[in-house]
């Protein structure tokens, strides 16, 4: 596992790298801001980056929802069998999660 963090101001960038999936997480201060994760689709072969945590943004669902696409190594478009030729999949997705 591969690990490097950088600091900017009151900003804390976590980068971790294992087996094809990088993770970001950045802090503010000491407490969590964002996480965001990197991977390829098992489904689809397409490189994805996907906000799992965002504070004051992402509802636990929503949160949830994402997790479980990363830990499935697809994106959500596969994951829910949604065509990705439709124009807002991913919003219309997110709306209705939350």
């Amino acid at each position: 596992m591969l690990t490097t963090e950088n600091t900017l101001n009151d900003f804390t960038y976590v980068r971790t790298q294992f087996s094809g999936l990088k993770t970001t997480i950045i802090k503010y201060k000491e407490a969590i801001y964002e996480i965001r994760k990197e991977y390829m689709c098992l489904d689809c072969q397409t490189d994805i980056e996907i906000v799992v945590y965002k504070a004051g943004v992402t509802t636990d669902k929503l949160s949830k929802f994402f997790s479980d696409c990363v830990s499935e190594a697809l994106c959500p478009s596969c994951s829910t069998g949604t065509d990705k030729s439709i124009a807002g999949a991913a919003e219309n997705l997110m709306l209705l999660i939350n």
